[in-house]
């Protein structure tokens, strides 16, 4: 079904949050420039998206890989927090984060899918994200890619978006519907991955040690299913930590 500039794909089976993110970036046309990338339950300022354009005239000299908008709740509380770039610059050897601070832009190693805007070049050389991931994680993963290997990204502090999602942090204790619990293992199983993949085994061993403690404290707390979907995304992170791994490495254009 096409409706001017709408296009609506039905998928045949539920492939989750990101199998949806990576049919729509199938469908992106070639020379295109940028790439609006947004959550189904993300409700973007009316500037939101000019914002996001400014930005890249402001580090053009950069070559961005993308700008992330800063996330808010429905009650105005800041979500979906980003990690900032620490890493120091190749002129001065000092992070320079907050080079553009006053233009409302911190450079950021990573960020969610709610609303970034990813240039088309990045995406030509980093690919797809990991479809299998199903949900959480998976947008953790493909903008630290982007990050690592095409050019740094930026949050764009003047550019807003609502995430109308209830809770502002993930919680398998707080968790009471059921079904949604039942995804946490993904959580945990594509966080771990995330780890070893970009921070090394060792690191990759200190937590999953940490969430193994913090599952036996909810099974001795009486939280049998929560505790055992945590060690269940524990050892699905390690068993599937190859495949992955192997999969990321062939969507890498070198």
């Amino acid at each position: 079904m096409q409706k001017n500039n709408f296009v609506y794909v039905k998928m045949q089976i539920n492939t989750g949050a990101t199998g949806g993110f990576c049919e729509g970036l199938k469908r992106v046309p070639d020379k295109t420039s940028w790439i609006w990338i947004m959550d189904d339950d993300a409700i973007p300022d009316i500037n939101c998206l000019k914002y996001l354009c400014e930005a890249e005239s402001i580090t053009k000299n950069e070559r961005a890989s993308f700008f992330a908008s800063a996330v808010f709740g429905k009650t105005g509380d800041p979500m979906n927090f980003t990690s900032i770039d620490y890493s120091p610059s190749k002129s001065s050897k000092m992070p320079d984060w907050h080079r553009y601070i006053s233009e409302s832009l911190l450079k950021i190693n990573c960020a969610t899918f709610v609303s970034i805007l990813v240039r088309y070049d990045a995406f030509k050389k980093c690919g797809l994200p990991c479809r299998d991931y199903f949900i959480w994680g998976d947008d953790t993963e493909y903008t630290t890619r982007l990050t690592k290997y095409y050019g740094p990204a930026f949050l764009v502090g003047k550019s807003r978006v609502c995430h109308k999602r209830e809770v502002a942090r993930l919680s398998i204790e707080e968790q009471t519907d059921e079904k949604r619990l039942a995804n946490f293992f993904y959580m945990y199983r594509n966080n771990l991955i995330n780890v070893i993949f970009y921070s090394g085994i060792k690191t990759g061993l200190k937590v999953s040690i940490k969430l193994f403690i913090y599952a036996m404290k909810l099974l001795f707390a009486g939280k049998f299913k929560c505790s055992k979907i945590i060690i269940s995304g524990i050892f699905g992170g390690w068993l599937s930590y190859k495949k992955f791994k192997r999969y990321i490495k062939e969507q890498i254009k070198i």
